[in-house]
């Protein structure tokens, strides 16, 4: 359709004028003709229009262009077409007259403001540039450097920033010197900052500065103070404190400007915190001086439950609507910010029921909007249409202010933990096409008098453009324009030249501390920043538009261009559908994407000529640096053996190649991966992700999950399931045992792409019952909705991994996987998805069958979760789920039937210490693989950030009652942090704020107790001891002995018996420490070791504290709980790991579930040892006089393969995720291991396992039937080795006697594993490695290697923070599409 803008067919094709070019760097746009054409054609659309409005104001005037052509005739309906416009420097006139406006009406177009809009930005672009000339002359006319120094207007704070690393620095000085309540901690603080104080501050301020840096950690009580007193002013006026308040209203009134109070405050955690903040908004909303205030919805609800929405608006609606009942009676504006999107929604719904309340008609009230996210504009709609209803019962205008975030890093943080989409805007110009499309709307003339429009003016052409728009639209009346108080004063007049409203906003602090402000400092140094990059940026194309006139036409064309509504979106599957959906799940064998060199679409590429040996890919015996030139089709291969030789080795043509299985084809591996043991075939990409868990912010999903909640309080889901798997008898058991064994033995022979392929299958069809699976859990277990959800998600993300594990089995280079046939599965209770599942999925990953011995209290749940998996295509009776009926045997006898049972090759157990034991009474020798609970601990230094700590201990505390396996037991606080009577409030402002109810309240946080508290239970809920006091005391809720809220218990002795009390109750106990070494101590003197937390922001700390504590999972800077597959895998050090048990969701889960043996294929053809660490190399040279040939080799090549696998693997701190925001470690520390090499085994045995353990750094503990050779004797001697000879009666009988007291970890070579087991006294303690002794390093090193992760919170308020990167000399990110075989 032809437009005022569309070219004029007489004029003829325009694509040929030189004035379109603009470069390179745009042909990426398109076929480089349409983009000319296309760019000429708008600079003539906006040439016309301008051409247009001077002749309105001299009708005889000739168009600016000089071409003397008729203008077009402008429609008012008519807009700029969606593209971008460009303005040529050759039609802008040498002097810009004033702006001739359109006939003021209702009907005028946005497009018909942006000639105006662009000519008030060039005018005070010229005024900046006048400024700024007549700066620089002063300065080239100066004469010293330092009186051209103090010619510089610029503020310190803008001189900072103009620094490299200037606004680093500031965000710094702001977190860390400004923030922490310890003097010596801002003092250290300061300290850091001393090599990154901008150089172009003026002198004085670096001296400060200096000064401070040096004498801060020795004389912190003056140096911080006098720095904070300079920080203050170092940030101008951008801070007001309460007892300047009226003066600083009076200044900004004087300037015939509006004043906005701002109230900061520390973080609000909860209602004592809130009822604060609440009771100061009264008091200034009764200081007549006060005519607005802003305030942020978590002001009215900090512990606000995401999945209650309603409920949630509602109270916040109601405290809302208290405030402006009094704000009424004194004329006080009073408006509702949102923040993020998360309050968002929350933000328009509280403020529309606001209005729903009796005599709040003409209460001024209102919202500040961030344009940033789509559904922004849609959110706003909603409450245009009910602010109209209000306006036409007579209610007053709603005021609606729009802004922009200052940085959306925290939304980019928020969305990268959870796995979902980003709810923001991705680029700058989507936002300023939302910011003009928003302005458009709410200037509507259907609007006047109904919404008071204001617009930020940190962004100076969003003002502009709103001013002159509605002025056009005769609503200039109720326009405003929000400026901060830090910015210029310059600023602020010219928009009051506009005759607009100025209101701006006066951030208040409650005293002289800057601490309460660091949040809004942070933005304002983050919104400076940007500015000032922009500002830098700035530039005239080739096409002689500046690029803030660019960025205007850009957003004006593109307006209606840009995605409005939410961005989010989530299928989730109501539980009448899920089983129709789970029969349509199809089994893929080869999902395509996942070989490492394959396209995303194309077929399995075959193998290539026979293997040849290389190096190029290690560091061990080659360069990392060699490029793998495979994916050309050439790769060049280089023989150890004959230096110098090379030879190329092409793939043969696919066409005339059966297509194999994968696992089997592709690339011949190279000597890294086929002498070392790291692979057979092609490499195989890591294709998993985490499920994300279901998104509250989503208007469907809060729906269906409010259906599940509902459902949840009466379901009686998994009734007859569970009742129809208790077992009466003996001869049942053996029937179960039966058939089980029967359906392991074919599934032990299938291939490992096969069962993955099961377990991809059955992934999904948990994902489509998701909603059954929450149903019954919640009423099972009255855990909350979330965290129910959370917990099926990472059953779904233990299938997959556990899928993606069970690949890799059957391609370990020397060793042999053999499946077991039968496992027996002892799941914990909590949590109840995941429990059940980690045990089943592991084993059928191994390729053994499942006898889940369900737990009483989840046997509803495991039933369900059995049923989903029997809907699948796996083969029935490879899951048999049992319990015992009650009436006919009890759990004792039920439990030792199944145990003592030889069919029974596997134990995998969830529970505890005393049940592990139990077991092992009853069958010594059972290869029993545990995973115990206990209790984490949790450091906070005075380096910490307080708010952050306590917000996040509280949080561990409270979830699923103080129930889950990581739970927080014991805070120990250091130094000055146990003194901080702020950070102690914070905490108990969090733990008393809890909801604690039943879980059909969707409001509730902190539901009931699985079983009425009785025992070491409710002696950790009611009893103190010596000088113990409850700062927060537990309290009982009703006579179930179920419902208790969650304590805090202080004062406790070194010895107190509530310290080693391991029931699971919301109850922490607190202990202080002179030092963090002190506070380590306790930490490790616990006999548990699953979990332990750090919350200090002190680099050295952290790196002290992760290479002290004795834990399986640590966590630094954030909550306890995680334990997400493949970030956190979970799994503990000390009583909290039984047997040879591995991290659940970790690299290794799989590989002790089934046996090994050796596997030797073709030996190599050479002898040399290139590549081994020298201890290594002497310990093979003393083996050598005792060993054959074909002994010395299988030596020789294990050796190899254990240095392949510490340098690229076990030697490395490996981030496998790859978050920007959250580090996730996994690294592997040396275990104490004895070796018992017994009299039927062998010298190469010896020497592969002596291998293992030397290149695992691990102290060699030998116990030998056979005296060593001398050569081995002398070196084992000089490496500070024990070795002890005994025969093996003397053997069984030392350890029968007094156990093994050195060490938890046994590896046997030879001998007989039941005797061992049998003789052993404290066999729960210990773990037994029995199996062969193969040649993968892979395998071999691992009974000499303790796992562990850390989880790092690497970002401030979404910015990645640098002090948590390179905390480890050996750091290797990976790419989490790389292989999951080592490959970095």
């Amino acid at each position: 359709m032809a437009t005022p803008f569309t070219p004029d067919e007489a004029n003829g094709p325009r694509s040929n004028d030189s004035r379109g070019r603009r470069g390179e760097d745009e042909l990426h746009r398109g076929d480089i003709e349409q983009v000319r054409a296309r760019r000429v054609e708008r600079a003539d659309l906006v040439r016309e229009i301008l051409e247009k409005k001077q002749a309105d104001d001299d009708p005889g005037a000739a168009g600016w262009s000089g071409l003397g052509q008729p203008d077009p005739v402008n429609q008012p309906g008519e807009s700029i077409q969606p593209d971008a416009i460009i303005l040529p420097n050759q039609i802008q006139p040498a002097v810009r007259p004033e702006p001739v406006f359109a006939p003021a009406g209702p009907s005028v177009p946005a497009d018909q403001a942006i000639p105006a809009t662009l000519h008030t930005l060039a005018e005070w672009r010229d005024l900046d540039q006048r400024e700024h000339a007549a700066v620089r002359k002063a300065q080239d006319e100066a004469t010293s450097p330092r009186q051209r120094d103090k010619l510089d207007p610029a503020s310190d704070f803008l001189r900072a920033l103009r620094a490299s690393g200037g606004a680093d620095f500031l965000r710094r000085l702001i977190d860390d010197v400004i923030r922490p309540d310890d003097l010596l901690a801002s003092g250290f603080g300061l300290s850091d900052l001393r090599d990154e104080i901008p150089p172009s501050l003026t002198p004085k301020t670096r001296r400060f500065f200096k000064l401070g840096a040096f004498a801060g950690p020795g004389i912190p009580f003056v140096a911080v103070p006098a720095v904070r007193r300079g920080a203050q002013a170092f940030f101008g006026d951008a801070l007001t404190r309460e007892s300047n308040l009226e003066t600083a209203l009076a200044s900004i009134h004087e300037q015939n400007g509006a004043a906005r109070v701002v109230p900061l405050s520390d973080a609000v955690l909860g209602d004592v915190g809130m009822d604060a903040v609440l009771e100061r908004v009264r008091g200034l909303i009764a200081n007549p001086a006060v005519t607005e205030l802003e305030l942020t919805w978590s002001d009215f609800n900090p512990q606000a439950c995401d999945w209650n929405f309603e409920g949630n608006a509602d109270q916040a609606a109601m405290r809302y609507a208290t405030l402006l009942q009094e704000a009424m009676q004194q004329n006080v504006t009073l408006l509702l910010r949102a923040t993020s999107s998360r309050d968002l929604e929350l933000v328009i719904e509280t403020v529309i029921r606001a209005m729903d309340f009796h005599g709040l008609e003409r209460a001024q009230l209102g919202v500040v909007v961030p344009v940033d996210f789509p559904d922004s504009s849609t959110l706003l709609r909603r409450l245009t249409g009910r602010a109209h209803l209000r306006r036409e019962d007579g209610g007053a205008p709603v005021r609606v202010s729009l802004y922009r975030l200052a940085d959306r890093a925290q939304e980019r943080a928020d969305a990268v933990l959870h796995g979902w989409k980003v709810a923001s805007y991705v680029e700058d110009a989507d936002v300023d096409a939302n910011m003009f499309r928003t302005i458009d709307a709410l200037l509507a003339p259907e609007h006047r008098g109904v919404i008071d429009l204001e617009v930020s003016g940190e962004v100076r052409m969003d003002a502009v453009f709103a001013a002159h728009l509605g002025r056009m639209r005769e609503n200039y009346a109720t326009l405003g324009i929000v400026l901060d108080r830090a910015d210029a004063s310059e600023i602020r007049a010219r928009f009051q030249q506009f005759g607009v409203r100025v209101c701006t906003r006066v951030p208040l602090i409650p005293g002289d501390k800057l601490r309460p402000a660091g949040t809004y400092l942070w933005s304002l140094v983050t919104r400076a920043e940007r500015d000032l990059g922009l500002h830098e940026a700035a530039h005239i194309s080739v096409d002689g538009v500046h690029s803030e006139d660019e960025r205007v036409l850009q957003a004006m064309a593109r307006m209606h261009q840009v995605h409005a509504g939410p961005v989010r979106s989530q299928v989730r599957i109501a539980p009448e559908d899920a089983p129709g959906i789970t029969a349509s799940i199809p089994l893929e064998l080869f999902p395509e994407g996942l070989l490492e060199d394959e396209p995303s679409q194309s077929a399995p590429a075959e193998r290539s000529a026979q293997p040849t040996e290389t190096a190029n890919e290690t560091t061990v015996l080659g360069s990392r640096a060699e490029a793998d030139t495979a994916a050309a089709g050439v790769s060049t291969i280089h023989d150890p053996a004959a230096a110098g030789e090379t030879r190329e080795v092409r793939p043969t043509d696919a066409a005339d190649q059966a297509k194999l299985n994968p696992a089997d084809t592709g690339a011949a591996p190279n000597l890294t991966e086929v002498v070392l043991g790291l692979r057979r075939g092609r490499l195989l990409r890591n294709t998993f992700r985490n499920d994300p868990a279901s998104d509250p912010t989503i208007r469907s999903t809060r729906d269906w999950a409010a259906r599940v909640q509902r459902r949840a309080a009466h379901s009686e889901l998994g009734v007859t399931e569970a009742a129809s798997h208790k077992l009466k008898s003996a001869a049942e058991i053996d029937e179960v045992l039966s058939l089980a064994r029967a359906a392991g033995e074919p599934w032990s022979q299938t291939s490992g792409w096969e069962r993955a392929a099961r377990l991809e299958q059955i992934a999904k069809a948990i994902d489509a019952n998701r909603a059954r699976l929450i149903e019954v859990a919640m009423n099972e277990t009255s855990l909350t909705f979330a965290e129910v959800d959370a917990d099926v998600s990472k059953a779904v993300d233990l299938a997959n991994f556990d899928a993606h594990l069970a690949r890799q089995l059957d391609r370990m280079q020397g060793a042999q996987f053999d499946p077991v046939k039968v496992t027996l599965a002892v799941p914990g209770w909590i949590p109840p998805v995941s429990s059940n599942a980690a045990t089943i999925f592991g084993a059928l990953g191994a390729g053994s069958a499942v006898v889940l011995k369900a737990s009483a209290r989840t046997a509803r749940t495991a039933a369900v979760l059995a049923r989903v998996l029997w809907s699948t295509d796996l083969p029935a009776d490879l899951l048999q789920v049992v319990s015992a009926d009650h009436g006919m045997m009890d759990e004792d006898q039920f439990g030792r039937q199944l145990i003592v049972d030889q069919r029974i090759e596997r134990v995998l157990m969830q529970g505890a210490y005393v049940t592990a034991a139990r077991f092992l009474e009853w069958r010594p020798d059972l290869p029993l693989l545990g995973s115990v609970g206990g209790k984490s601990t949790v450091v906070v230094t005075p380096a910490a950030d307080y708010d952050q700590a306590a917000a996040e201990i509280a949080r561990s505390l409270v979830t699923a009652t103080g129930q889950m396996p990581l739970r927080p037991s014991t805070v120990i606080l250091v130094g000055a942090a146990a003194r901080s009577e702020r950070f102690i409030q914070q905490l108990a402002d969090a733990v008393t704020s809890t909801r604690t109810g039943y879980t059909s309240d969707p409001s509730v946080q902190a539901g009931p107790l699985m079983r009425r508290a009785n025992g070491k239970a409710l002696a950790m809920l009611t009893e103190l001891t010596g000088e113990e006091k409850w700062l927060v005391q537990p309290r009982s809720l009703d006579d179930t002995g179920r419902l208790w809220t969650p304590g805090i218990r202080t004062g406790l002795a070194a010895d107190s018996t509530a310290l080693q009390n391991d029931a699971p109750v919301p109850v922490i106990n607190i202990l202080t420490a002179r030092t963090l070494e002190d506070a380590i101590e306790i930490q490790n003197r616990y006999d548990y070791g699953l979990g332990a937390g750090l919350f200090s922001l002190d680099r050295a700390e952290i790196a002290q504290w992760v290479q002290g504590v004795e834990a399986g999972n640590l966590y630094v800077n954030r909550d306890v709980l995680g334990n997400q597959v493949q970030r956190q895998p979970s799994g503990g050090w000390k009583e909290s790991m039984i047997g040879t048990k591995l991290k659940s969701g970790g690299p290794n889960t799989l590989i002790h579930l089934g046996r090994w043996r050796a596997d030797e294929h073709e030996q190599s053809h050479t002898l040399h040892l290139r590549g081994l660490e020298e201890p290594v190399a002497r310990l093979i040279e003393a083996l050598q006089p005792g060993m054959s040939f074909d002994e010395f080799e299988r030596v020789r090549r294990t050796a190899l393969s254990c240095q392949i696998a510490w340098n690229e693997e076990f030697g490395e701190v490996v981030d496998a995720t790859n978050l920007p925001v959250e580090r996730n470690l996994f690294r592997y520390r040396p275990a104490p291991c004895v070796i018992r090499f017994s009299e039927d085994g062998t010298a190469d045995e010896l020497g592969q396992v002596l291998v293992a353990a030397t290149v695992a750094r691990a102290r060699i503990m030998l116990s030998t039937a056979w005296p060593l050779p001398p050569t081995l004797a002398r070196e084992l001697e000089l490496r500070d080795s024990a070795v002890r000879i005994e025969s093996n009666a003397e053997f069984l009988a030392r350890i029968a006697a007094a156990g093994l007291t050195k060490a938890p970890r046994l590896r046997l070579i030879g001998g007989s594993r039941s005797e061992v087991c049998g003789a052993l006294e404290n066999g729960v303690d210990i773990a037994v490695f029995s199996d062969d002794v193969t040649l993968a390093g892979r395998i071999e090193m691992l009974p000499f290697l303790r796992e562990q992760s850390i989880s790092i919170c690497a970002h401030r308020h979404g910015r990645p923070d640098a002090r948590m990167w390179g905390l480890f000399p050996h750091e290797t990110v990976r790419d989490p599409d790389a292989s999951l075989l080592g490959r970095a």
